[in-house]
């Protein structure tokens, strides 16, 4: 997967986790947790911009 393809699926399992977040805490559960792992993984995607070096 090149890096682009990275980032994008990075933002979209992010999307995901915010939508369940918000389910979440609309049900009064954990809300807190469910997007920890998606925005870390967005935080190590600057790489991934097409600013840096040619694939």
């Amino acid at each position: 997967m090149n890096r682009a393809t990275e980032l994008v699926a990075a933002l979209a399992d992010h999307r995901r986790a915010m939508w369940l977040r918000e389910e979440a805490r609309l049900a009064g559960g954990d809300w807190r947790a469910a997007s920890q792992a998606t925005r870390a993984a967005i935080t190590a995607a600057p790489s991934a911009s097409p600013s840096c070096s040619p694939p």
